[in-house]
């Protein structure tokens, strides 16, 4: 795990790893990763977000793209959309593949974590 001035970074990227985690306890094999907004703006940050995951991350560029995952996803629980809205409205820009020698320090300092 990276140290120093992006520490913060890190631990925000393991915090997320969390949430994967439960999807994949209620059932949910996510294959990637998508953010925006903030942090997707730093090719550091995708990279520590992908090595966290352990999945691709694809980051995209949306005006207000927060508000519009959020309304993506209540639109998909209730059935008013469908991944293909999801496609259409994310607008992805690019993806950082987190490498295989990352691994074993972020599942050390995700250990630590939980």
């Amino acid at each position: 795990m990276r140290r120093g001035r992006h520490c913060h970074t890190g631990q925000v990227a393991i915090g997320l790893r969390r949430h994967l985690d439960v999807l994949r306890e209620r059932g949910h094999s996510p294959r990637r990763a998508r953010i925006s907004d903030g942090g997707a703006r730093s090719p550091l940050w995708r990279q520590i977000a992908a090595d966290a995951l352990g999945l691709p991350v694809t980051w995209c560029d949306h005006p207000a793209a927060g508000a519009w995952g959020a309304a993506l996803v209540a639109g998909l629980a209730v059935g008013a959309c469908g991944w293909a809205t999801a496609e259409a409205v994310a607008r992805p820009r690019g993806t950082v593949e987190p490498p295989p020698a990352a691994a074993p320090a972020y599942a050390r300092a995700y250990a630590a974590y939980r």
